[in-house]
């Protein structure tokens, strides 16, 4: 599903989107894997819905960040 902008703040949420790009780009990301875990699309284990388990290390995410 698309969202328009903004469509992911608090529906009490007044006045412009001040969020960071950044800060925008987590909530999409977290926006999109979450629509995708809640369509039922990824399957069921003994009838629980699947779950992503992603993993890293500090190290990793210092050196991505560069």
């Amino acid at each position: 599903m698309i969202r328009a902008p903004g469509a992911i703040l608090p529906p009490d949420h007044v006045g412009p989107d001040d969020r960071t790009a950044d800060q925008r780009h987590h909530d999409a990301v977290n926006r999109v894997l979450r629509d995708v875990v809640e369509s039922g699309g990824l399957g069921r284990v003994a009838g629980v819905p699947a779950t992503i388990v992603a993993t890293t290390t500090v190290n990793e995410l210092e050196r991505a960040a560069g």
